[in-house]
């Protein structure tokens, strides 16, 4: 057994390495606050219905998977790093409606998602298929759907976990609240939160639940998520992400200072166990192509 400074050392040897290396959103603020993708950890983002939690998901899988690199490199020279394996159980929905969102996210084009639309752009739609061929085919090798709505158990989410962690660096499962926690919620969601926890620290891996508020819960807050106590007390990370309708102007900090920025979203910080935002916003556009582009950090007095 190792001692404690035996052990600490192999860890500061470990971070020196790069084996304990958070891996990095496609947003920037969030990474540099949160530090959450680190080896081991389990974050929660929860958000309400129509906050574009799906699609913010598939802007993830789909840098993590096919455009990941480090933030200040230069991609036209080279600044691209291997891919992150990553993989999503999806607990809504089935397969094509997730590609087709892709498909949607990767023309920049909301009008992928009408079928009357569709229906009048055959060949249109074809070409737009044809083109982004490769990347939907990843994607879909991303994906694993289960069988309808409420079959699905906190046990199989965990034998999903302990499986697919093996060969995935980051897990997301969305959203956990349509999984069954078992008779007493509580005690299921310990135990989830609890094998999820080992998992992750055994797989050297990141897991992701999405959730939603609870019935009562309409503003960001650590005990409005979803699900029991172990949500808040037992995770690494909680990220809530809030839409505006209509979009506000707020004050965020960006590199030519403090400006007024139009937001229609921004992901609330409640929790950061391995960064420093515990109590930070970061504005967002979630903008015509689909995607969420990052405006900065809101100015603290602003954030309610």
């Amino acid at each position: 057994m190792l001692s404690g400074a035996q052990e600490l050392s192999r860890h500061m040897s470990g971070v020196v390495s790069g084996e304990q290396k958070a891996i990095h959103w496609p947003w920037e603020c969030i990474t540099k606050l949160t530090r959450s993708l680190k080896p081991g950890s389990v974050t929660v983002l929860a958000g309400a219905p129509g906050a574009s939690k799906s699609f913010s998901i598939l802007q993830c899988l789909h840098y993590w998977s096919q455009a990941y690199r480090e933030w200040g490199t230069d991609y036209e020279i080279g600044g691209y790093e291997d891919p992150v394996s990553c993989h999503l159980l999806a607990l809504e929905g089935e397969k094509h409606d997730h590609l087709r969102r892709y498909l949607a996210y990767l023309e920049g084009n909301s009008c992928y998602l009408d079928d009357d639309w569709v229906g009048r752009n055959e060949q249109q739609v074809h070409e737009a298929q044809e083109r982004h061929l490769g990347s939907i085919s990843t994607m879909a090798n991303c994906i694993t759907c289960t069988c309808g709505l409420g079959q699905t158990t906190h046990d199989d989410v965990i034998n999903f976990l302990d499986h697919t962690a093996q060969w995935n660096r980051i897990v997301v499962v969305d959203p956990i609240t349509a999984s069954y926690a078992g008779e007493r919620q509580w005690t299921g969601d310990q135990k989830l939160i609890n094998k999820s926890k080992n998992i992750a620290a055994d797989r050297k891996a990141s897991i992701i639940f999405v959730t939603h508020p609870s019935k009562l819960g309409t503003t960001p807050d650590m005990s409005s998520v979803a699900g029991g106590a172990a949500y808040q007390q037992f995770t690494d990370c909680m990220l809530w992400l809030k839409s505006f309708h209509p979009p506000k102007e707020m004050s965020v900090r960006t590199a030519c200072g403090t400006l007024p920025t139009e937001l229609n979203r921004a992901i609330y910080v409640l929790k950061a166990r391995h960064g420093p935002g515990a109590g930070y916003a970061v504005g967002f556009n979630f903008n015509e192509r689909l995607s969420m582009a990052e405006r900065g950090v809101i100015r603290k007095e602003e954030k309610k």
